[in-house]
């Protein structure tokens, strides 16, 4: 996501909770091998540039480096003041 690529991730994995299905990637039953070989099959050029693009813009607003940083630094603020 981070380079504006969709992803594929299985659904056994902490990863679909970064991907909304369709939007930034696609998320397939790792049961169901069936549905990682759709996913495949139907890829459109078109469609993983649009996606790709929206999976950077959720890379951005959820796992950027510096939102990590402000946001541990404000935890550990508010465990600094209750301390």
């Amino acid at each position: 996501m981070r380079n504006s690529k969709p992803v594929i991730v299985s659904n056994r994995t902490s990863l679909p909770e970064a991907v909304i299905q369709g939007f930034n990637g696609y998320i397939f039953d790792f049961n169901n091998p069936n549905t990682f070989q759709d996913i495949l099959a139907k890829l459109d050029k078109n469609e993983l540039t649009r996606m790709g693009k929206n999976a950077r813009m959720v890379f951005e607003q959820n796992f950027c480096g510096e939102r990590h940083c402000m946001e541990t630094t404000g935890i550990y603020r508010k465990v600094l003041k209750a301390g």
